[in-house]
């Protein structure tokens, strides 16, 4: 299947017009498509969610680029759109305690707007534009840290974000900055080491578990960014050398996380545990009764699993499952199998915008393993199917 477009926005404007202050915009207006599409989550303002706000800011922005001849497979993209369709119209009979579509339309309009700004990202090639990019990625890190370290309390790190969701941020806007150094050339390992300290310290001060891991992935993408390509061999034995590293960092510094959360998995005294064990232990006890359907109803659920503090199943898949059934057993597969695929396609590969989205990709997969729902989530499934998108795309990097 191929898509054309003759289109021209303001962002194609700026790349044919070679401006550098134009290009610095445009590193600073593509940080905000990201930005905004990633985190503006289920956020509302007078019961009207801000994320579509995006149609409006970012309609004359959606001609990112003249497509010329870009190739895509044609069952991957009949396979999300039918399932987009199903989930779409089975939300309305769920019975969720506040409109659970969202999630559907919010995933499609978020990969349509990963799509245009990854071919714009394939295809733009100036200092100025990543300039622009690394600049505010910083000076956004740097506004959301101080705001926390001044204005948080309880251990945990909160502003403007929850901590579950503010260890994402950091760690998507220093994939950002990477991403940004390395296309500028030459890559200094000292401001690479710099970068990654600072996002470790941030992380570390979140007070979430998820920082841990996501901490882990920001290393590995860091090494990929400056030895350019991982072979297998090292990424083999730099993966656990890696995990290692930032558990000991963790260990030394243990008082504030290891003992006041990551020690604290007592099932019987740790609420927030045993509420996220029994989901898991129903479905793999029984899988049948979950998969062989078209999925419960939220009455069903919370009547079983349900609790003030637990309103839903808190894993992405698990999600998919109890409330859709068969189709989102199937596409939770499909998921998996295309994240595992994408896995083998960045070993060895350049750090490209694909694997710039595939590190994004595997922060936000592990997040949603354990916390938020898919008014949260659902931007993980955006990712991962613009990371097919780019697997099967022919069009090179002018």
């Amino acid at each position: 299947m191929t898509f054309e477009s003759s289109s021209r926005g303001y962002l194609t404007y700026i790349y044919m017009n070679k401006k550098s202050i134009d290009y610095f915009i445009s590193g600073v207006t593509v940080l905000v498509i990201l930005f905004w599409s990633l985190f503006a989550g289920d956020f509302s303002i007078f019961d009207v969610k801000i994320f579509y706000f995006a149609l409006f800011i970012f309609l004359p922005l959606l001609t990112v680029v003249s497509f010329t001849s870009v190739t895509y497979k044609s069952s991957y993209l009949i396979v999300f759109l039918l399932s987009s369709i199903f989930f779409l119209i089975k939300s309305f009979f769920i019975g969720y305690p506040e409109p659970y579509y969202h999630w559907v339309v919010q995933m499609v309009i978020c990969c349509a707007l990963f799509v245009y700004v990854s071919e714009y990202l394939n295809r733009v090639n100036n200092f100025a534009f990543f300039n622009g990019l690394i600049s505010s990625s910083i000076l956004l890190f740097l506004f959301l840290l101080v705001g926390m370290l001044l204005l948080s309390e309880g251990g945990r790190g909160n502003f403007v974000f929850g901590p579950n969701i503010l260890y994402r941020v950091f760690s998507i806007l220093t994939l950002l900055v990477f991403f940004g150094l390395y296309s500028k050339g030459k890559v200094s390992l000292i401001k690479l080491l710099f970068v990654y300290i600072l996002c470790a310290y941030a992380l570390y001060k979140t007070g979430s578990r998820g920082s841990l891991i996501s901490m882990i992935i920001v290393l590995v993408a860091m090494v990929h960014c400056y030895l350019g390509k991982i072979k297998l061999n090292k990424f083999i034995f730099f993966l656990p050398c890696a995990a290692i590293f930032v558990v000991i960092i963790y260990q030394l510094n243990s008082d504030m996380i290891l003992q006041s959360r990551f020690s604290n998995f007592d099932y019987e005294n740790n609420l927030s545990l045993a509420l996220r064990i029994n989901p898991h232990i129903a479905f793999f006890s029984n899988p049948l009764d979950y998969l062989l359907t078209f999925g419960i109803d939220y009455d069903q659920f919370y009547q079983q699993f349900g609790h003030e503090q637990f309103p839903y199943p808190h894993n992405i898949f698990l999600e998919l499952i109890f409330f859709y059934g068969i189709f989102g057993a199937f596409f939770s597969a499909f998921i998996i199998i295309s994240m595992m695929k994408a896995t083998k396609k960045v070993i060895n590969s350049d750090f490209n915008v694909f694997c710039l989205f595939y590190y994004i990709s595997m922060i936000i997969f592990f997040g949603a393993l354990f916390s938020g729902s898919l008014l949260d989530n659902y931007v993980f499934l955006s990712a991962a199917f613009l990371l097919k998108w780019l697997e099967n795309r022919s069009c090179n990097k002018k």
